[in-house]
């Protein structure tokens, strides 16, 4: 059951960054784009500055990957590899992935509101939004499954990281909305494929016990 529950969702975020991809191909998303981001906007202030940028550090490559390695790191100790191997592998899968989507729709980045300085790199999808989505989703799982108290916490607070993390994108000026909504899709296409390769190891629910 949990098996066709994860193919359903996964099925359901490819056809949701298809859906998206297809409005911004045939510009379609252009209106929705611009008048959420000048809206979003409209919250400006110093202060929200300040936190928007925060969340944006701690959707930056740097944040992410010491993550992996913290993680890692930990799951070695508990001689957890084939777990470490999942989280890894989800990593690098989406920050490939992400590259390869960049380069084929070749998003020029937006140019209402210039909070920071832009990447040099494409718009389309929003590599925050799906690495964080793929990474700490999947970091989620991991901590969830091998220290079983920690799971409530994490399962809240996880989602609303990777959600703010998408919004300071469109806030800060970097991203459209639509990157951020398929960064959240593609992320989460990885991440479920993550999960069931995690669910296919079978690890126990106490490892850190000891």
């Amino acid at each position: 059951m949990r098996t066709a529950v994860a193919l359903a969702a996964g099925a359901a975020a490819a056809l949701a960054f298809l859906e998206i991809a297809e409005e911004v191909l045939e510009g379609e998303a252009t209106p929705f784009d611009h008048s959420v981001s000048l809206w979003l906007h409209d919250f400006d202030s110093p202060t929200l500055d300040g936190v928007m940028r925060a969340f944006t550090f701690l959707g930056s490559g740097a944040v992410v990957i010491g993550v992996v390695a913290l993680v890692a790191t930990w799951g070695l100790q508990h001689r957890r590899r084939a777990v470490v191997g999942v989280l890894v592998a989800v990593a690098a899968v989406a920050e490939g992935l992400n590259v390869l989507l960049k380069l084929f729709f070749h998003r020029s980045r937006p140019d209402l509101i210039l909070e920071i300085v832009a990447p040099e790199s494409y718009s389309f999808p929003s590599g925050h939004a799906m690495l964080s989505t793929a990474v700490y989703g999947m970091t989620t799982l991991i901590v969830a499954q091998l220290q079983p108290r920690f799971r409530l916490p994490l399962y809240i607070g996880t989602p609303f990281l990777i959600l703010f993390i998408g919004i300071s994108r469109v806030y800060l000026g970097v991203h459209w909305p639509t990157d951020v909504l398929a960064g959240f899709a593609a992320g989460g296409l990885v991440l479920i494929a993550g999960k069931l390769a995690l669910g296919r190891l079978h690890p126990p629910t106490s490892a850190g016990a000891s």
